[in-house]
């Protein structure tokens, strides 16, 4: 065995290591009777895999409680720190030796400082120019009545309490105060997030509201700290300070950002950023990490700063978030986490006299808070559940909370009492909140309206208003080819909404907007003008008919549906058109398939306000192109099985067979020996007789009947529509005792489509299908 004795000084925590084994090799076995714990370099190895699995587990045991990750870390490190598992000293010692834990402060440190820049980068500070004088008040009384709150308590137990005499202790005391009024947007961005709320309305307004608490929290204390050393040095040194802070600013905003920029835009739109540029950006992350070091700046803040002086978005914060993500945010920053959780012990805490005072003043600034933003909340007539729940999610702590701690705590500001009091208070406020939340505020309670509308009730199609949704160029042929055949024509003219759908990548928060605010504030490789000139000339050939408007939505698709619900019902739409999670190649192959896309599918079929279409486009099989630029007939059939579905599905294909291009084929199912399936063919026949006439001559339509007794009755009629239609139009939903599909729930792969659907989208067939529903009403 070798061993290399290495002489350092370290500070971790309240222990000053002054000599350690910085290393020590070992080419011994365990039988040999080596223990390779006593190498530093297996005892990280072995550390780094402790915390990561207890991290893991923790956050599997609590994320039925609705626990963010920071949180879950948190309580892991709690758990294996002296406050639990710590009371083992033998354990203790042996897993996280002293001599191990500057190592592990290393990594966490470097974990958190690439963190931070990443998310620096995906936040855009200019969007803080355009947060309108209703989230200006509520952010800014919150900050004020939090650190009012935290203030009075303060005084009060500072007069009143003989232990609060100490100087340290009041210094501490306040600078806990001035922390805990503060309302990070990065940390609530991140809760909105793992809640799936970043794109709802309480969520914009959150993200928003904590962007003005954040910057009066900086510019207040950038003030009062330099104004304050100032007064206390009365020279020229605090000066020097502020011109060294503005020199370094100066060089990252005007020197380094250009040439950041310029690293990152010599990779072409679409493809990968090469290695070398990727590794040029992060040594000079490095760099400047070390100078901001030399002028008293933490790395954590200078690489947040630098981040966020670059533009927001792809290409730079995708490809961060692709490339460093999942080492930093896996397996570093739980690191940094859990150590904050070594740091704290509450055993030792809350046997000391003080705590309680100490307490007490942390949970006032909590009150003035939930205070300063309920109140103004109200003032502008939000409901009082969406003021309560805003409320609570500004409450919230989270990574940057924990990092200013961290940094009271090194500098010796605050003592490890103050430290394990704001640690457990934050686990358990924000713990609390997160459930409480979630199970209050239901984004889509605001879209669930008495009344929905259909194609059915639009005024003989005279308000008719169909929002197309578009994930990516591939799927604007198929969609303009359904709206030419829509009809467009003067004495029926249509409103297109156009919206595009992205995938939030680079960016910290969402964006729903109309295009042309859109395009003003979008990176490069976000806006497809592709699309947007393809619709327009759509509108453009079929002027006075069709009107088309265009919105883009940046959000996770987890919850992007509630952006698509928020724009059918702000424009009235009868019906939304969703492209299907599968793409079909020219050969009939399936050539791609989102389980993302489908999600959003079934989570807009259960909450849409109005219609819902489903296309499942085959044109390129078909090789048939649209039906404005060929001129050719588009043959389109509907399989009526009954039901209001059915009824909605055949009241969109009258409209098509308006078109001069479009011929109309309509295939009734019909039972022969259901009684009860009788009953409700005489409610659809009344249906038809009520809308044949009504919306155009008979003779424009074929109408055949169809006599079927089962499942396989309805795949032979299938077969006969094979080959000769373009597209075929299907309710989704049936009666359950509906004979026509006896069967079918032996082997349905996609129930989102329904029964019907989910066969027609098949291998077996090559025509385009849209799959209709119509929303029922509360």
């Amino acid at each position: 065995m070798a061993n290399t004795l290495r002489s350092s000084r370290g500070l971790v925590g309240d222990t000053l290591l002054i000599c350690e084994y910085a290393e020590e090799t070992t080419h011994g076995s365990i039988l040999s009777g080596d223990d390779p714990l006593t190498c530093v370099t297996a005892a990280l190895l072995f550390q780094i895999f402790i915390i990561f699995s207890v991290t893991r587990i923790t956050h599997f045991l609590l994320s039925p409680l609705r626990q963010t990750t920071i949180i879950s870390h948190i309580v892991a490190g709690i758990i294996m720190g002296p406050s639990v598992l710590g009371q083992q000293k033998v354990y203790y010692e042996r897993l996280f030796p002293d001599s191990s834990k500057l190592a592990l402060t290393v990594f966490g440190e470097f974990g958190i400082m690439i963190h931070f820049f990443k998310i620096g980068v995906q936040v855009d500070p200019k969007q803080i120019m355009s947060i309108r004088r209703k989230e200006q008040l509520i952010g800014f009384t919150g900050y004020i009545l939090a650190l009012a709150f935290g203030i009075v308590a303060y005084n009060i137990f500072h007069d009143y309490f003989a232990n609060f005499q100490n100087k340290e202790l009041q210094t501490g005391m306040a600078s806990m105060v001035v922390l805990n009024s503060l309302t990070s947007c990065v940390v609530i961005g991140s809760f909105l997030s793992e809640l799936n709320m970043l794109n709802s309305d309480i969520g914009r307004l959150a993200l928003s509201t904590s962007m003005i608490s954040d910057a009066s929290a900086w510019v207040l204390a950038f003030i009062i700290v330099n104004f304050g050393r100032a007064v206390e040095f009365s020279s020229y040194k605090p000066v020097m300070e502020v011109l060294s802070l503005m020199c370094y600013y100066g060089s990252m905003f005007l020197l380094f950002r250009p040439l950041v920029i310029k690293i990152a835009n010599r990779t072409p739109e679409g493809k990968p950023m090469a290695e070398s540029h990727f590794v040029s950006i992060i040594c000079i992350l490095l760099f400047l990490a070390v100078l901001g070091q030399y002028i008293g700046q933490t790395p954590s803040f200078s690489a947040f700063i630098f981040g966020l002086s670059l533009p927001a978005g792809p290409p730079l914060g995708a490809v961060l978030g692709q490339r460093i993500d999942c080492i930093s945010s896996a397996v570093l920053v739980p690191i940094y986490c859990t150590i904050s959780g070594f740091k704290s012990n509450l055993i030792s805490t809350i046997h000391t006299p003080e705590s309680a005072s100490m307490e007490a003043i942390i949970l006032a600034g909590y009150l003035g808070k939930f205070t300063g933003i309920l109140l103004p909340s109200l003032y502008y007539e939000l409901s009082y559940l969406d003021a309560f729940a805003l409320a609570l999610i500004m409450c919230c702590k989270g990574i940057v909370d924990l990092s200013m701690l961290n940094i009271l705590s090194d500098s010796k500001i605050v003592n490890n009492q103050m430290y394990t009091l704001a640690v457990f208070t934050t686990v358990v406020m924000t713990g609390l909140i997160t459930p409480t939340v979630a199970y209050i505020y239901d984004p889509s309670r605001r879209y669930e309206a008495k009344f929905r509308r259909t194609i059915l009730n639009s005024e003989e199609n005279l308000d008719l208003r169909i929002l197309v949704c578009i994930h990516k160029e591939d799927d604007v042929q198929s969609t303009i080819s359904l709206l030419e055949a829509s009809n467009p024509e003067r004495t029926a003219p249509f409103c297109a909404i156009v919206l595009q759908l992205m995938e939030l990548s680079g960016r910290a928060t969402a964006i729903l907007a109309p295009n042309q605010d859109f395009r003003s504030k979008s990176s490069r490789g976000i806006c497809s003008e592709h699309i947007v000139n393809a619709f327009n000339q759509f509108e453009h050939h079929n002027r006075g008919c069709v009107m088309v408007e265009h919105f883009t939505a940046v959000a996770p698709y987890m919850s992007i549906h509630d952006d698509v619900c928020s724009v059918a019902l702000d424009k009235k739409a009868s019906i939304i058109i969703l492209p299907f999670h599968k793409k079909w190649a020219i050969d009939g192959e399936i050539e791609a398939s989102s389980s993302s896309i489908r999600i959003l599918n079934q989570n807009v079929l259960k909450k849409a306000p109005c219609s819902v279409g489903i296309l499942i486009d085959r044109s390129l099989i078909k090789g048939k192109n649209s039906v404005f630029s060929t001129g050719s007939i588009y043959n389109i059939a509907v399989l009526f099985l009954g039901g209001v579905d059915d009824q909605e599905a055949l009241a969109y294909s009258m409209r098509m067979a308006g078109s001069p291009n479009v011929n109309l084929t309509i295939f009734r199912l019909i039972s022969e020996r259901n009684n009860n399936q009788r009953n409700h063919e005489e409610e659809d026949s009344s249906f038809m007789e009520d809308i044949l006439p009504r919306t155009m001559p008979v003779d424009k339509v074929i109408y055949e009947e169809e006599r079927v007794k089962d499942g396989a009755g309805t795949i032979q009629v299938i077969k006969k529509i094979e080959g000769n239609f373009d597209l075929v139009l299907v309710g989704r939903s049936h009666k359950k005792d509906n004979p026509f599909t006896l069967g079918f729930t032996e082997w349905s792969e996609c129930p989102e489509l329904g029964l019907i659907g989910d066969m027609l989208a098949s291998p077996d067939f090559k025509f385009s299908v849209l799959v209709v529903q119509q929303q029922m009403n509360s």
